[in-house]
């Protein structure tokens, strides 16, 4: 029987790109909204879901818009300049995502429990933009990667306790499809690059 597994890794860099820390888990907790988007995807146009965003909003999903897409600009850079809500639809809002939470995943979870925000302020990170890379297939195996870099110039220590993935639905909304805790915490000081990286690989 086939089976999908994913991998997060984490890597902790200093100011050049030398790696300080590496940290490898299995990823266990794609959420409902991942459900959600494959259901309407797959069926007709007449396939809808009620589903709940990161803001808490329920939507209904239909397949006549872009969904399940992760890529993203860095930061506060919109990205569909034509959205009907550009302040969901920032960078940041969409690919990977960081947080300092620890409440304890449910396959419901709309959002991550406390995201890092974008910027360079007090308990800040800069977020780099969301890229996929690497797809392989080698018998019996397939696999691609989900990347995104996130900067500390806050000044101070940030410490990194969830991690997950926001997708786009309906063109224009952000829902969270995957959300991990690390423990222990990966700590990123002042000056230092967090690389987060989400590995889906099928097996048969």
């Amino acid at each position: 029987m086939g089976k999908l597994i994913t991998t997060l890794t984490l890597e902790r860099r200093d100011e050049h790109n030398h790696e300080i820390e590496k940290r490898v888990q299995q990823s266990r907790s794609w959420t409902k909204k991942l459900i959600d988007f494959l259901y309407v995807m797959s069926g007709y146009d007449s396939n809808t879901v009620s589903s709940t965003d990161y803001s808490g909003a329920s939507r209904t999903l239909n397949q006549r818009s872009a969904n399940l897409q992760v890529c993203s600009p860095p930061g506060d850079t919109i990205l569909y300049p034509y959205s009907v809500s550009h302040t969901l639809m920032l960078g940041h809002n969409v690919g990977i995502v960081v947080g300092s939470g620890s409440t304890a995943v449910t396959p419901t979870d709309d959002s991550l429990a406390t995201v890092i925000p974008q910027g360079k302020g007090p308990g800040q990170l800069l977020y780099d933009g969301t890229n996929l890379y690497g797809i392989v297939f080698s018998d019996p195996n397939g696999s691609f990667n989900i990347q995104r870099y996130f900067t500390n110039s806050s000044g101070d220590s940030i410490t990194i306790n969830e991690v997950g993935i926001y997708a786009v639905g309906l063109s224009a909304y952000p829902f969270c499809i995957c959300r991990d805790l690390v423990s222990p915490g990966v700590t990123v000081d002042n000056g230092q690059i967090l690389n987060v990286v989400y590995t889906p690989q099928i097996t048969v």
